[in-house]
């Protein structure tokens, strides 16, 4: 929903690219969601180790974003079409 909210804001203002910071675990979903959109992308992720969250969570967070990429990018699908 945010990356459809942003998309909408950034065409109505006739720009064309976005800059996304995000978390590093996340942040390769997020391009790919502005990409469905049609916004141009540059990605950044603050420099956060596995130690620093722990290495545990870091590989839930991974793990949780394999699972909603492809579900994005279904919804989205759906979105696209609804609005046609």
């Amino acid at each position: 929903e945010s990356a459809m909210a942003c998309a909408d804001i950034i065409k109505e203002n006739n720009w064309s690219t976005a800059l996304i910071v995000t978390d590093q675990y996340h942040l390769l979903r997020s391009i790919l969601l502005f990409r469905q959109f049609g916004i141009q992308t540059v990605g950044s992720a603050p420099d956060k180790s596995k130690i620093e969250i722990g290495q545990l969570r870091w590989w839930q967070m991974i793990f949780r974003e394999a699972l909603a990429i492809p579900w994005n990018i279904i919804l989205t699908f759906v979105h696209k079409i609804r609005r046609c």
